[in-house]
């Protein structure tokens, strides 16, 4: 991204506030954690969920901008939890389908 900033001010957190909410799901903590620190910089209100069916149920109920998902989980891997989302899919019960 390019700015006219000099780069002492152009990278410093939360220099570009945004209203966005991501959420992000990923079952490694210390790629969560990586990822935070990089948003969170930027400016983005992030919510995090460590598997896939944690994720689903945050992004079904939420109103995020964007939702970022780990291809690999144990439970529901991104790819299934993507295709939920779109498809607008609600739990059956409060316990939800997956363990």
């Amino acid at each position: 991204m390019h700015t006219d900033l000099p780069a002492k001010i152009a990278h410093q957190p939360g220099m570009y506030p945004t209203a966005a909410r991501l959420l992000v799901v990923d079952d490694e903590p210390r790629i969560r954690d990586f990822i935070a620190r990089a948003l969170s910089a930027a400016g983005y209100a992030i919510d995090f969920a460590s598997s896939g069916s944690a994720g689903l149920r945050k992004a079904i109920a939420g109103d995020y901008d964007l939702v970022i998902l780990d291809l690999v989980m144990p439970d529901m891997d991104g790819r299934e939890s993507c295709c939920s989302i779109s498809a607008g899919w609600k739990p059956t019960s409060d316990k939800g389908p997956y363990r």
